[in-house]
């Protein structure tokens, strides 16, 4: 998993958890709404994929939630969850390839 990481494969991660305490959030005007739609204020701001959440107009807040595995992997289903400070490094090759480009005097 460390050479994935090392060479820029893995950039994202999956976490499983049980959800112990989450409330329902509606972005409506509806009076039956109004407890929803107090949690949506109180959280929208905080939501690192609002402009998609705002679109569905609902989602909800958790307030507690049991981890029980965390996972990398290559494509997560979730675009939130990036390896933000890994960059690929050079193989040995395309080090070798950059040697001969130096060489030839054709290096960028």
């Amino acid at each position: 998993m460390y050479e994935q990481y090392k060479d820029g494969n893995v950039d994202n991660h999956s976490v499983g958890m049980y959800y112990v305490n989450i409330k329902m959030a509606f972005n409506s005007s509806l009076d039956e709404d109004a407890e929803y739609k107090e949690i949506w204020d109180e959280h929208i701001d905080d939501i690192a994929n609002k402009e998609e959440v705002e679109k569905n107009g609902y989602f909800y807040a958790v307030y507690e939630a049991k981890a029980i595995e965390g996972s990398a992997v290559a494509i997560g289903s979730n675009p939130i969850t990036p390896t933000e400070t890994i960059s690929k490094t050079k193989t040995q090759q395309e080090l070798k390839n950059l040697e001969i480009k130096k060489w030839l005097g054709v290096a960028e």
